[in-house]
């Protein structure tokens, strides 16, 4: 008999990533016909016991925003418990009971499939497709767990149409940094107005505001740029794919030049997300000073 004593609740500190239950807080035994064992052998036993836990925890967050509660009243007021629309959907994935389970992220498109007489695509009306995604315990964007994919499913199927398959699946995960150049007024400090822009950057792309399929927009940034007090000019603001498991990004490599059309980063057919996930590091800024007789110029990073 095994009995297991587990955290619930508690956000996305509830949230463990694979192979970090190592410990045993404590252990009680009882051996069958102790009176025929050795001490030594019984110990042996005790001993040879190990914990870990293959796949993550993942499914807590932390409780809602004013701006994510406003969202989901509006939502939840329109939807009034029916399961219609692909919005209804969407608001009923996203306001599951946290026992179950919590999404980060949520997004539904209608199913497609290819024609038997061709390669075209063409949507099913009888399925939709819903992709969701966690938080790890950094409140990083992680794959939902099975086990709370398949609460989703069940909470789903209460108020379903009889007529309507949902098929739940992973969104995909695309990290990037920003790199940008910008000039000073000569009586600000270019620390602090460079520090002041790193910050606005990262409050522009907290992934709290971000949403699946959600493109990046380059006036917003250089809009968010030029509100930072002692800027003159933004020289260049540059979207730079970050990607490897090793380095602790997502595997999704993402052509960013190609996807760029008008200052806009779209997002591929398959629905993604893109990720700041780490602001500290994977934003670059660069002061630019004009500056000598042959109009040379010097950075200060």
């Amino acid at each position: 008999t095994l009995t297991f004593t587990y955290l619930t609740g508690g956000g996305v500190s509830s949230n463990t990533p694979s192979n970090a239950i190592e410990s045993i807080g404590s252990l009680n035994t009882e051996f069958k016909d102790e009176d025929i064992l050795t001490t030594s052998l019984m110990n042996f036993v005790i001993n040879s016991v190990a914990v870990t836990n293959p796949k993550p925890a993942t499914g807590g967050s932390s409780g809602d925003s004013i701006e994510e509660v406003r969202q989901n009243s509006i939502m939840n007021f329109a939807a009034q418990q029916r399961t219609v629309t692909k919005e209804d959907y969407l608001l009923r994935a996203l306001s599951m009971a946290p026992k179950f389970g919590s999404l980060a992220k949520a997004y539904i498109t209608q199913d497609q499939q290819i024609t038997p007489t061709s390669t075209e695509t063409i949507n099913n009306p009888l399925a939709l497709n819903l992709y969701v995604l966690a938080y790890d315990i950094n409140s990083k964007l992680i794959s939902s767990n099975e086990a709370t994919k398949e609460n989703l499913k069940t909470y789903l199927d209460q108020n379903r149409m009889m007529t309507d398959a949902i098929n739940i699946k992973d969104g995909y995960i695309v990290n990037f940094g920003v790199d940008f150049e910008i000039s000073v007024s000569s009586n600000e400090n270019s620390n602090e107005v460079l520090t002041n822009c790193i910050s606005a950057i990262q409050d522009l792309y907290k992934t709290e505001y971000m949403q699946i399929n959600q493109p990046l927009v380059k006036s917003e940034l250089y809009t968010r740029l030029y509100k930072v007090k002692g800027i003159m000019n933004v020289a260049k603001c540059e979207f730079i794919n970050k990607i490897g498991e090793d380095a602790g990004y997502s595997k999704y490599r993402y052509d960013m030049k190609t996807a760029l059309k008008d200052g806009v980063l779209y997002p591929s057919l398959d629905p993604m997300i893109f990720e700041l996930k780490n602001p500290g590091l994977d934003i670059r800024g660069k002061v630019v000073i004009s500056g000598g007789e042959d109009g040379d110029s010097t950075t200060a990073y």
